[in-house]
């Protein structure tokens, strides 16, 4: 007789109230059991019950530099553990390990997963629903690409564009190697800038601006457009014969202006650059470089600020320019009344007479016909001899 003639067992329909239950001997034809030692064992009992658990999958590694993983696939993602209860209430997590070190393609793997406790040791004796999980990862190229604006900079009428600019000059953004390998810049574009009267911050959807197979990675999922906008304002500026500098007055030439008027600018800009435009930075003036005797129209020249227009038509000035008089000497006398020195005469005339009888008068006639000194302001055209009897002044500067 051996041991494996003997089969024994205990009937657990027939535990006692103690948890005892009698231990069975089966022997082979003829033979009967007449002592036994134990005559019962202990036993305890334990539900066996089913629960459904996550499957989640264990990332070790990273991929190759340049390339990101993205959140994996595991199908199926839900499983049945059945088990003791108390093995059951050790589970932690329900994992499946996936390697992608250095990887730059997909990963795809088929495992069965493992059942862990909270010292990450794995629990055995459990039966789980399925045999194997499969779990993909998706890699991805990353690149940092060039946001550039491309805008119709047209806005509001009334207004001017000061400026344009991004929170940001460049977007990382994730996707397949081809796409991105085609991938150097995005733009920014279809935005009505004028539906803008004053400075906007306008927040732009970097979904607008990706194409199809690109996403953001880790960077802001949208772009602050900064556009800076001015009202465009008006300044009148009033110039009168006195605040115009004359340039290239020909020696020969005296100089008058024929009308009475005050000239008006009109300037329209951004309040920025119409404030600080006056008269002196105006410089206003004209010039007579090849002009002859007689009258004309020039047109007045000024300074314009950059960025600032001028709205009104261009500014013509009446002049004329008239030859200077030569002034006659007088002639000198002898002392002797009646007698005169060369150029004067025997039969008593007067001093500076001519041949015939006639007198020749220096200079001009009073009233000063010509009118410089009332038209023309003294620090813009240089006056005449002072120890002269009123004839019209010169401008004796001929710098440009």
């Amino acid at each position: 007789l051996t041991r494996e003639d003997i089969y024994a067992y205990a009937d657990l329909e027939k535990k006692s109230i103690t948890d005892a239950v009698d231990i069975v001997l089966e022997l082979p034809d003829g033979l009967t059991v007449l002592d036994k030692e134990p005559h019962m064992m202990m036993v305890e009992l334990e539900n066996i019950i089913t629960v459904q658990k996550e499957v989640q999958p264990y990332i070790k590694g990273e991929p190759k530099e340049g390339y990101v993983y993205l959140t994996p696939i595991v199908n199926p993602n839900n499983v049945e553990v059945e088990g003791p209860e108390s093995k059951i209430n050790m589970i932690k997590s329900v994992l499946v390990p996936v390697t992608i070190e250095g990887v730059d393609k997909d990963v795809t793997i088929y495992r069965k997963p493992q059942i862990q406790d909270d010292s990450n040791e794995i629990i055995n004796g459990l039966e789980v629903s399925v045999a194997q999980v499969e779990v993909e990862v998706p890699i991805e190229k990353l690149k940092v690409v060039e946001l550039k604006l491309d805008l119709d900079e047209t806005v509001a009428e009334g207004y001017e564009l000061i400026g344009i600019s991004v929170n940001q000059n460049s977007l990382q953004v994730r996707g397949g190697e081809s796409l991105i390998d085609a991938t150097d810049s995005l733009t920014i574009s279809g935005i009505d800038l004028t539906a803008f009267t004053e400075d906007t911050v306008q927040s732009i959807d970097t979904s607008s601006i990706l194409p199809s197979g690109l996403n953001v990675y880790e960077d802001a999922e949208s772009i602050q457009l900064y556009v800076f906008i001015e009202q465009v304002l008006t300044k009148t500026v009033d110039v009168t014969h006195g605040d115009i500098n004359v340039r290239q007055l020909a020696d020969e030439l005296n100089f008058r202006f024929t009308d009475d008027e005050d000239y008006t600018i009109i300037y329209s800009g951004i309040l920025s650059r119409l404030q600080n435009i006056d008269l002196d930075s105006m410089s206003p003036s004209i010039s007579l470089r090849g002009l002859e005797e007689g009258q004309h129209q020039v047109e007045l020249s000024f300074n314009v600020p950059e960025g600032v227009e001028v709205i009104t038509d261009p500014i013509m000035v009446n002049i004329e320019l008239t030859k200077e008089e030569e002034e006659v000497p007088e002639e000198e006398t002898t002392g002797e009344e009646g007698a005169t020195d060369e150029g004067g005469t025997e039969d008593g005339t007067e001093d500076g007479s001519t041949q015939d009888g006639t007198t020749e008068e220096a200079g001009t006639e009073e009233g000063d016909p010509t009118g410089l000194n009332s038209a023309v302001g003294d620090d813009i055209i240089g006056t005449g001899d002072p120890d002269s009897d009123g004839t019209g002044s010169h401008i004796g500067s001929d710098t440009p």
